[in-house]
C-alpha cells in the first residue's frame, strides 16, 4: 500500500504513515505521479499535531545525526568528503592524468605536487607551508599523481630496468611500496593512473605508429585483486577514462595523413562509438570536462608539403558527441590544452593561457607569471588551480604555484628554481 499523501510505501496494519504523519485510508496501489497529466489531487485530510509530533521528533533527530556526521567527515578528513574519499572528483579526475601527465594533485585541502626536490605537498595558497614527502631521483621519470584514502599514487619509470612501476606512499612521506610494476618493452607510452570506485586503474596505450595496442589492468589500493580488464590489438593514441567509459584518438590511415577520429567505448571494449571526426585533420589532447569532451584537433586539409595549409582548434560535445562546436577561433598556431577547473578550460597557444568555459564562451587571459611562458600545465582542484611547467617529457617542474582567480592577480609560488 501507498500513502495517498505523499504517495511512501506502508506496511501492513499500519495507522500512520511514517513518512508525513498522515492518517491511512484507502489508498491507490500504484499513486500517480503529482504533476501527471490528469492526475487527481489527494483529498484534503487533517492531521493532529500530537500524532504528527513522534514523526517529526524522528525526522528531525535524523537529521541533526546526518549533519553531524557529514561535518566530521569533511573536517576530521580534510576538506570535501569526496575528494577525501577518493572518489572521481576534482584533484582526482581525467583532466589531471590526461592532460597534465599527472603532475599534481589537490585534496583535503592540500595541494601535492613533483618538482626538483622530489614528491612535496603545501596548504592551499600556503608557500610558506612547503615540505618534502619523498625524494625522487632525477633520471627516474615519475607523474600521474593521484589520492585515495590518506595516500598518494602514482607511476615511476626506471629507465635502467625498463620498468614501470605504480608506486604509493601515505601522505607524511611513510610507508613508501611499489604496488605493481611490468616491463615497458617499448611497447607502451607512459601509463596513465586513474582512481574510481576505490580500484585503481592503469591504462596503457600505445606509441603512435608503433604497436596498436590498448591495455587495460586494475587493482585494489592496497595492490591486491589485479585483473586484466582490457588488451585489445587497435590504434589507440591520446586516452582519457571518465565515467567508466574510455575516450581515445586512432589515426585512420597508417602514414598519419587521415581523418583523426575520437572514439568512445566501455572499459570491457564493447559499445565503440565514433563521437568527432577532424574532417581530414588530426586529434591531439582529449579530456573530460563535466558532461563535455575537449578535443584539440589540427586541419590540415589544404594538403602536405611547404605550400599547404593548416589551422588548429578546439573542439567541445557531449559525451555521446552530439552538439558538438568549435569554442576557439580558427588559429595557424598549434593550440593545446593544458587543464580544467569546474566547467572551464584551460588552452594555450605557445604565447599565452586563457581560460574558455567547456561548452563555448568568451576567452579569458590568465596573466601568468613569465615563469611559465613557455609551458605550464593547470591542474583543477575545485576553488583554485595549481600550476607547474613539470611534464614526462620535460622532466621535474622548476615552477610549481597556486592561484585562485583567472587573471593571475592571486598567484603564489610554491616553488621555483632558476
Amino acid at each position: 500500500m501507498f500513502c495517498s499523501k505523499c504517495g511512501a510505501n506502508l506496511g501492513e496494519g499500519v495507522k500512520f504513515c511514517p513518512n508525513c504523519g498522515a492518517p491511512v485510508g484507502p489508498v491507490s496501489a500504484t499513486p500517480a505521479p503529482a504533476d501527471a497529466p490528469g492526475a487527481a489531487a489527494p483529498a484534503p485530510t487533517t492531521v493532529h499535531p500530537k500524532r504528527r509530533a513522534p514523526f517529526v521528533i524522528i525526522a528531525v533527530a535524523a537529521v541533526a545525526v546526518i549533519a553531524i556526521a557529514a561535518f566530521a567527515v569533511t573536517h576530521l578528513l580534510g576538506g570535501n568528503p569526496k575528494e577525501a574519499a577518493g572518489a572521481n572528483g576534482m584533484g582526482n579526475s581525467v583532466t589531471n592524468i590526461a592532460v597534465g601527465d599527472g603532475q599534481a594533485v589537490s585534496a583535503g585541502g592540500m595541494d601535492y605536487f613533483f618538482d626538483r626536490n622530489g614528491l612535496e605537498c603545501a596548504k592551499v595558497n600556503d608557500p610558506g607551508s612547503v615540505k618534502q614527502i619523498c625524494s625522487t631521483s632525477s633520471d627516474t621519470y615519475v607523474g600521474m599523481l593521484n589520492y585515495a584514502d590518506g595516500r598518494l599514487f602514482y607511476v615511476s619509470y626506471d629507465e635502467d630496468a625498463g620498468e614501470y612501476r605504480i608506486e604509493s606512499v601515505k601522505i607524511d612521506g611513510s610507508d613508501e611500496e611499489t604496488l605493481y610494476s611490468f616491463d615497458r618493452d617499448d611497447k607502451y607510452r607512459f601509463p596513465y593512473l586513474y582512481i574510481a570506485d576505490g580500484r585503481i586503474y592503469v591504462v596503457c596505450n600505445a606509441y603512435q605508429h608503433r604497436t596498436d595496442s590498448l591495455h587495460i589492468v586494475s587493482m585494489a589500493t592496497d595492490g591486491s585483486d589485479v585483473r586484466n580488464e582490457l588488451d585489445l590489438d587497435m590504434p589507440c593514441y591520446d586516452v582519457a577514462f571518465s565515467g567508466g567509459r574510455i575516450y581515445y584518438s586512432a589515426d585512420e590511415a597508417d602514414d598519419g595523413t587521415g581523418t583523426g577520429s575520437v572514439y568512445s567505448m566501455n572499459i570491457d571494449g564493447s559499445d565503440t562509438k565514433r563521437i568527432f571526426s577532424s574532417d581530414g585533420g588530426s586529434v591531439g589532447d582529449i579530456t573530460v570536462v563535466g558532461d563535455r569532451v575537449l578535443v584539440a584537433a589540427h586541419d590540415h586539409s589544404g594538403g602536405h608539403g611547404s605550400d599547404s595549409t593548416s589551422s588548429y582548434y578546439v573542439a567541445s560535445m557531449n559525451t555521446d558527441g552530439s552538439d558538438a562546436k568549435k569554442i576557439t577561433d580558427v588559429s595557424d598556431d598549434e593550440i593545446d590544452i593544458v587543464g580544467a577547473n569546474n566547467d572551464t578550460v584551460y588552452l594555450s597557444d605557445g604565447d599565452s593561457f586563457f581560460a574558455v568555459p567547456a561548452a563555448g564562451g568568451d576567452e579569458t587571459d590568465l596573466g601568468l607569471p613569465d615563469s611559465f611562458q613557455y609551458g605550464a600545465y593547470l591542474i583543477g582542484a575545485d576553488d583554485h588551480i595549481i600550476v607547474s611547467n613539470g611534464s614526462l617529457f620535460n622532466g621535474l617542474a622548476n615552477h610549481v604555484g597556486s592561484m585562485k582567480g583567472d587573471d593571475g592577480s592571486s598567484y603564489v609560488e610554491y616553488f621555483s628554481e632558476s
